[in-house]
C-alpha cells in the first residue's frame, strides 16, 4: 500500500531525486515560521525551472500574512535558491 502511494504521489507531484535528503516532511530544521517558509520558497523554485511536468504540479507560494516576517522571507528566499538550483540541476541531466 506504501509503494501505490508514493507512485501515486510521483505522478501527480514529483519531486526531484534527492531533494530532500536529511530534511523531515521536506524543510530543514528550525522554526514553524522558518519550515513554512521554506517550504513554500522551495515549491515556488521547482515550479520556476522544474520541466513542464513540474510546472503543472508545483505553483508559485508566498503566505501574505508573512509579508513583514523577515524570518518567513529569509526562509522563503533560502529555500527558492536551493530548489530552483536543484531542480534545474535535476532536469538538465
Amino acid at each position: 500500500m506504501t509503494g501505490c502511494q508514493q507512485l501515486k504521489q510521483q505522478v501527480f507531484k514529483p519531486v526531484p531525486f534527492g531533494l530532500y535528503n536529511g530534511m523531515v516532511d521536506g524543510a530543514p530544521k528550525g522554526t514553524p515560521v522558518f519550515r513554512a517558509g521554506w517550504k513554500a520558497g522551495c515549491d515556488s523554485g521547482v515550479a520556476a525551472y522544474g520541466s513542464l511536468h513540474y510546472k503543472a504540479t508545483y505553483d508559485y507560494q508566498y503566505d501574505p500574512n508573512q509579508l513583514n516576517n523577515n524570518e518567513y522571507h529569509a526562509a522563503w528566499r533560502l529555500g527558492f535558491r536551493h530548489c530552483r538550483w536543484y531542480t534545474a540541476e535535476w532536469v538538465r541531466q
